[in-house]
């Protein structure tokens, strides 16, 4: 073994690690750009649904609509999204989710003894109140994501009338 085979192997080893190691890179960026995404798309739909909620008059508010509410894809993509966001955009989206699961967590547990419970809580303007600051958080939350992976608002916009249309169709 001469001195030039052991070092054109060492310059092959750490060119082909340099390879592996930016390859990981892109491949983490890739994935925590999707999770972002999936979390904005989430976050929209949200927004959707607590906007149409609070377009209705307090006694004709519906259940079904604030029901749709989710966290999941947020619960389960958090950290991912996270490590996207300054401490700004962090907190951002952190707030405006408690905001959500704790909406989520109340109507679950008013339904439990009687579904009027959550619906009699709707028309409340405690609700009202609540409803109204998760949206301003909801939207805060978007501007940091949108800052970060852009969906275009013309996409988003087109993609909740097809939802309308084909809800209106049932």
């Amino acid at each position: 073994m001469t001195i030039d085979n052991l070092a054109s192997g060492l310059i092959g080893a750490i060119i082909g690690g340099v390879i592996v190691v930016w390859a990981e890179q892109w491949r983490w960026r890739r994935e925590n750009r999707a999770a972002a995404r999936m979390v904005l798309i989430e976050l929209n739909t949200n927004v959707t649904y607590l906007n149409r909620v609070l377009s209705a008059a307090p006694e004709k508010r519906s259940r079904t609509d604030i029901g749709m509410f989710s966290a999941s894809i947020w619960e389960a993509e958090r950290v991912r999204v996270g490590s996207m966001l300054d401490a700004r955009g962090q907190m951002a989206l952190t707030t405006a989710y408690q905001g959500a699961s704790a909406i989520i967590r109340l109507l679950k547990a008013l339904d439990g003894p009687t579904p009027e419970a959550a619906e009699a809580w709707l028309r409340s303007k405690g609700a009202d109140d609540s409803l109204r600051m998760t949206l301003v958080l909801l939207r805060l939350a978007d501007e940091a994501l949108q800052r970060v992976v852009p969906i275009p608002s013309g996409m988003i916009d087109d993609w909740n009338r097809e939802n309308e249309k084909a809800e209106a169709k049932r």
